[in-house]
């Protein structure tokens, strides 16, 4: 089985998604407190799935596992 470390195209590959899933939530945030309903139950989410993911950048990588 090959590591990451063996792919780097992997590891780019999870670096764009992570960065574009950034960026959609704070997209989706910044929408969500201009509406004048805001649904606050889906605003919550949205912080939490933004923190969790820009959580990610502080654990240790994969590749330093390998």
């Amino acid at each position: 089985m090959l590591t990451l470390a063996h792919r780097p195209w992997e590891a780019a590959m999870e670096r764009y998604i992570h960065n574009a899933n950034v960026a959609h939530y704070q997209h989706l945030i910044a929408e969500s407190e201009r509406d004048p309903k805001c649904d606050e139950g889906r605003h919550k989410m949205l912080l939490t799935l933004l923190a969790e993911e820009i959580a990610k950048d502080k654990k240790p990588s994969k590749l330093a596992d390998a």
